[in-house]
Formats: C-alpha cells, sequence, structure tokens
C-alpha cells in the first residue's frame, strides 16, 4: 500500500514541477502504519520444523531448495534466478545478483548448505545454468509443510511459507548471539533494523536462557567485578576491570584540561589589568 502511495505521490509531484497541476495534494496523504495494517504476519520455522521439512524434501529432490532458502535465506526469487555460476564451492561462496536490493552480494557458504549443493551439482556444469531447474508451487510447499506436520497458521494467526525459512535463519542469528551489523549483510537488508523488525521473533525461552547466563550472588567472579568496580556479570564472558593505562589517560586528560582553563583565567586577568583587551 505504501508503495503504491509513494509512487502516486512522485508522479504528481512531477506533475507539480512541468506545471501539470498546481499543487501536490498527494503529498498530505499519510503513509499507513504497516505494522499495525498488516493482514498476513508470518513466523519463521522452529528448528525441530526445519529437520523435519528436510527429512520430508529428500526423497522428492527439494532438499537442496529448502536448505537454500534456510542456510543463505534466500528469497523465491533468489532461487529462481541463482545460477551455478554464483556458487564457488571451493572458495564457499555464494553471490546473489539482480536481489530484492539491486547489487551484488557475496555471502559465505553455510557448512550444511556447501554438501546440498554439491550432491546436486552436474560434474561439468555450464556458469549459466540454474542450480534449481524449478521452485515449487505455494501448493507443493504448502503440502511439502503438511507432511513434515508445520501448521500453515498456527494458534496466534502467524503464516508459514517459504519465506519462514529465510526468518528461521534470522532467528537463529540472533540466539547466537550475532551483532546485528553482521545478521544483516547476511541477510541482504538495506537496515538492520529491518532483521529486528520484522524476522527476528525471540520467545520468553530466549529471555529465560539469557537471564539464565547472569552470574549468581556470591559467585566468586561477581565478588571480584565489585571489588574492582567493574559492575555486574558479563553473560558468556570473564570479568574485566579497566585497563590502569586507560584510566590513567582518563586522568591525565582532566588534569591538563585543569591546567589550561588556569593559565587562560591568568591571562585574561592580566589583560584587563592593562585596559587594553576590547570586547
Amino acid at each position: 500500500m505504501n508503495s503504491h502511495r509513494q509512487d502516486a505521490v512522485a508522479f504528481m509531484e512531477w506533475c507539480r514541477k512541468t506545471g501539470r497541476v498546481r499543487e501536490n495534494r498527494l503529498g498530505i496523504v499519510p503513509a499507513r502504519d504497516q505494522d499495525r495494517d498488516r493482514k498476513r504476519v508470518r513466523r519463521p520455522l522452529t528448528d525441530d520444523e526445519l529437520a523435519r521439512l528436510l527429512e520430508v524434501a529428500a526423497p522428492r529432490g527439494r532438499r537442496p531448495l529448502y536448505a537454500a532458502a534456510a542456510y543463505a535465506g534466500l528469497r523465491r526469487g533468489d532461487l529462481q534466478r541463482l545460477r551455478w555460476g554464483d556458487v564457488d564451492l571451493e572458495a564457499g561462496t555464494l553471490t546473489i545478483a539482480d536481489g530484492k536490493a539491486k547489487r551484488v552480494d557475496t555471502l559465505p557458504l553455510h557448512p550444511l548448505l556447501g554438501p546440498e549443493l554439491a550432491a546436486v551439482r552436474p560434474e561439468k556444469p555450464l556458469p549459466a545454468a540454474r542450480v534449481f531447474s524449478t521452485v515449487p508451487t505455494d501448493l507443493t510447499r504448502r503440502h511439502d509443510f503438511e507432511r513434515a506436520g508445520i501448521p500453515l497458521v498456527d494458534e496466534d494467526g502467524r503464516y508459514a511459507d517459504l519465506h519462514s525459512l529465510r526468518g528461521w535463519l534470522a532467528m537463529s542469528l540472533a540466539r547466537a548471539g550475532v551483532a546485528p551489523q553482521i545478521a544483516q549483510r547476511i541477510m541482504r537488508h538495506a537496515d538492520y533494523r529491518t532483521t529486528l523488525k520484522h524476522y527476528t521473533v525471540l520467545s520468553v525461552q530466549d529471555a529465560a536462557g539469557a537471564l539464565s547466563r547472569l552470574l549468581p550472588l556470591g559467585d566468586s567472579r561477581t565478588e571480584a567485578a565489585r571489588a574492582t568496580g567493574t559492575g555486574g556479570a558479563v553473560p558468556g564472558g570473564s570479568l574485566k576491570a579497566a585497563p590502569s593505562g586507560a584510566r590513567n589517560g582518563v586522568f591525565r586528560r582532566q588534569r591538563a584540561a585543569k591546567t589550561r582553563r588556569k593559565t587562560t583565567s591568568r591571562q585574561w586577568a592580566r589583560r584587563g589589568d592593562g585596559g587594553a583587551t576590547n570586547f
């Protein structure tokens, strides 16, 4: 909806600039809240659902395609356009050209995706040949989901479709503690906030797992943190005090700033006694 509005506003603005209309009245039409007005909310697949889907797809020859959608986050269009010239099994890279962002992205191959593609790669593939001759229709995909026991709509009204495999990748990156900027590059989004907003769905269990990594009271590392003034626990890492050199550097800068202020005050005082300074 908002994309159509943007096109209409741009067209009317062109009409205004070329003198075809006096003003662009469409410019005052507000954009719709896509989060509030979304009619179809997707959900990512769970680890168990993905495993079952790959299992039922194997005898039907669709396992490598679903693996590429999950482990590389490929969209339907990416799967249709992927050529063997874009797959470098020796270097372990995958090149996505002419995707949604209209740019060329080179991504590392997931360790589990390389063998899947190697199993279906011809002995001497033509660089322009498609990796997947056909992409399953939505009806075929729904049948695969049903065979794998994946509900098409969950109890919260969220839908599972081919894009849900891409959602699984984003959710897995978030659970692994991958920085949003790195996840953005893997997901090939223009803004990492898009990754967080549309694809990352963490559950209460994920939050509970994060809290469980906090150090308990009375732990020797917690006491050490309090003694050094470094605060509480750092989940998954060791507690380290700030280096003494860094603290000394801060103190030196503070002393230098105080000395400069005192020197400047004395200079202005001497100028004031001479009466030669004009403001």
